[in-house]
């Protein structure tokens, strides 16, 4: 399905970059490495898997997989929503967390499917965790009327205000861990670690 998908759209590697005999075989074979590796596949490791003559052909094998899988007018998430932020960015000393230097803020949103399961996520990132920033963020991904369950931080009332139930699972004053709180977006974002350092 996707390599259809990938010649239908035009998305598919033209001639150019690969040889004749070779399309149809590193095409697939570049797929099958993008889709089993969770930890992301560098360009680096399929030029040589492949025997590419340049980094520069893998690079764009991987960004054309990469941009197919974006998908435009996707419907909103719905019912109820697992909402945090973490910070994407390489291993520094210092301060973790909120305010962690030279990393970037993404804000991640989880369906939680009855009884269990999970279901659609989104992603975006964003400069600050501020009302206004996260109210934009649902507004854009989360259908109105659905339940966002948060991590109790302070921007989350006035972001969902009039719009989403709020129901705050309080870090801090539990006792325990944040992933054991809100498991759906600790999971993504593991994922979501991993795959980045595997890519980099």
């Amino acid at each position: 399905m996707a390599l259809l998908y990938l010649h239908r759209e035009g998305l598919a590697h033209h001639r150019n970059y690969l040889p004749r005999h070779s399309d149809s075989y590193d095409l697939v074979v570049s797929a099958w490495e993008f889709c089993v590796d969770k930890g992301g596949v560098l360009a680096l490791t399929l030029k040589r898997r492949l025997g590419l003559g340049s980094y520069e052909t893998a690079w764009t094998m991987l960004h054309r997989y990469r941009s197919a899988m974006m998908l435009s007018g996707v419907d909103k998430l719905s019912g109820t929503v697992e909402v945090d932020e973490t910070f994407l960015g390489g291993v520094r000393p210092g301060k973790r967390g909120r305010g962690a230097l030279g990393k970037v803020m993404v804000i991640i949103a989880v369906e939680l499917k009855e009884p269990r399961g999970y279901g659609r996520t989104r992603m975006r990132v964003i400069p600050n965790a501020r009302g206004e920033t996260i109210k934009q963020f649902l507004l854009d991904n989360v259908e109105l009327g659905s339940t966002i369950v948060s991590d109790g931080h302070r921007s989350y009332p006035p972001a969902t205000r009039g719009n989403y139930v709020n129901v705050a699972h309080a870090v801090k004053p539990s006792g325990k861990q944040a992933h054991t709180m809100l498991p759906a977006v600790h999971r993504v974002a593991s994922l979501l670690k991993r795959w980045f350092l595997g890519t980099n």
